[in-house]
């Protein structure tokens, strides 16, 4: 695999978590792995890279990582469900993506929009096991992972294989076609 696919994933982690949230962020030794690290009510930003390297990345983030993230962004405290912190969570993920986008122009690469998810202890085949280039993230609010696949996937290059919830996922418009209706008959 090109390293230079992967470091402005890397890149764009580090920055958006130093400059954009203002907490220290180093990146672990780079490995390899069979699987991911077991999601266990985590946070999962999901996102596919298409063109002529078709990947998966996925930043895995405990809630307690995504909670703290969250309320630099916000101000606020994450309060309930998960739902919350996913909603936050899209916004880092969509500043990561917009800065790796910015490396990766000239490249025959296109980023799609992050997929959130609230995991428990669930996975899918989108993240089933492959093999994976695997970085781990310290920051001052706790450590998470970014994953990349080392081999292509292409049949996930489809926006409904990222199994987006309903309310997210691409429709059909309905085909709504103005007919003029026809002239009344004239008065006899």
């Amino acid at each position: 695999m090109d390293a230079s696919l992967i470091r402005p994933f890397l890149v764009s982690t580090h920055r958006v978590f130093e400059r954009m949230l203002g907490h220290r962020c180093v990146a672990g030794k780079p490995m390899t792995a069979r699987t991911l690290p077991a999601a266990q009510r985590d946070v999962d930003v999901i996102v596919h890279l298409d063109g002529a390297e078709e990947r998966v990345l996925v930043w895995r983030f405990p809630e307690s990582t995504a909670a703290a993230a969250v309320l630099t962004l916000t101000g606020q405290p994450v309060v309930g469900a998960l739902g919350d912190t996913s909603i936050a969570m899209n916004q880092v993920a969509r500043m990561i993506v917009r800065s790796a986008n910015r490396f990766l122009q000239g490249r025959n690469a296109r980023v799609s929009a992050p997929v959130v998810r609230s995991l428990t202890l669930q996975d899918n085949d989108t993240l089933r096991p492959r093999p994976w280039i695997v970085v781990p993230f310290n920051t001052a609010v706790g450590g998470f992972v970014f994953a990349m696949s080392a081999t292509r996937c292409p049949a996930l290059s489809q926006p409904h294989a990222l199994d987006a919830p309903a309310h997210l996922a691409p429709h059909k418009a309905p085909d709504v076609t103005h007919r003029v209706p026809p002239p009344p008959p004239p008065f006899a």
